[in-house]
């Protein structure tokens, strides 16, 4: 578990969130902050920004960073393997190569601002887009408490199974939490027609049809996690606003969803849908590769 620190308002949200995930998954955490260096010219010529990795907390610039992140986080629990890792170089090149190797990588946000959205800066999103494991945003007015409601949005891609897969896992490791798998949709067409018109007959088709889709995607996975409790929602309306919709309805303590769904491009881009929950979801958001 990677949690990154960078002395904004949400450093602490993000160690007491990565510190409850770190011993659910009996998984050692590493406290990340990173110093932008210049590109250094190597002896035969390659530009090298790469960064070193430093164990010692005092060595640079990050040094209160890390050791206010550290204390927090043994404070906290002090059960299990925690640690404060200074990198120099790209923020974004450090935590996406740290990917490769952690369970999941966890950045701060800002709070959300007067239209209730969370803007990613540059560096969050670039991490989230570009990394190779799970990336958890943790708003900087995130409250870390124990796991009851889990959000996950479907829609039937590979990437929302991955989604469902990691919520199940989750959920199970938190101990009778459940999940609440969220189907959207805004035009439906039944006989040729487009249903606007709710509690009629074509528009109960339509839910049904949506209903039946996520039931195909969520079982093969559920089976593997008995005992979990399981429900299937469809709501009217875009699959970013019915997932958002849907967490602060159900009191959601977590959302989780696919960086692209149907449709979405290859390579390493996150799909709108994920990034407009992201944006404007009240809780904290897992984005999963």
């Amino acid at each position: 578990m990677v949690a990154a620190v960078n002395g904004s308002a949400a450093d602490g949200p993000v160690v007491d969130w990565s510190v409850d995930a770190a011993a659910r998954l009996r998984a050692p955490l590493r406290l990340v902050t990173v110093v932008e260096a210049k590109p250094r010219r190597t002896p035969d010529g390659d530009v090298s920004g790469a960064a070193v990795v430093d164990q010692v907390v005092g060595c640079d610039p990050g040094r209160q960073v890390l050791s206010r992140a550290l204390a927090r986080a043994r404070s906290r629990n002090d059960s299990i393997d925690i640690a404060a890792v200074s990198w120099s170089g790209s923020p974004v090149g450090a935590l996406v190569r740290l990917s490769k190797s952690a369970a999941r990588v966890v950045v701060g946000a800002p709070a959300r601002g007067r239209l209730g959205r969370t803007l990613l800066g540059s560096v969050a999103f670039a991490v989230v887009a570009g990394a190779s494991c799970p990336v958890v945003v943790v708003p900087a007015d995130a409250v870390a408490t124990p796991l009851r409601h889990l959000i996950v949005g479907v829609d039937g891609s590979q990437a929302s199974v991955r989604a469902v897969e990691m919520a199940l896992t989750i959920a199970k490791g938190a101990k009778g939490a459940r999940v609440t798998c969220v189907l959207g949709w805004n035009l439906g067409g039944v006989g040729g027609s487009v249903i606007t018109e709710p509690s009629t007959e074509p528009w109960t088709a339509v839910a049904r049809r949506l209903a039946a889709l996520g039931h195909r995607t969520v079982a093969p996975v559920a089976a593997r996690y008995p005992g979990i409790r399981i429900n299937i929602a469809t709501r009217y309306g875009s699959p970013a606003r019915a997932v958002v919709e849907a967490a602060a309805e159900m009191d959601a303590d977590l959302v989780v969803v696919g960086s692209r769904g149907l449709g979405g491009l290859r390579g390493r881009v996150l799909g709108s849908v994920s990034r407009q929950v992201v944006e404007r979801a009240q809780h904290v958001v897992i984005v999963v590769h």
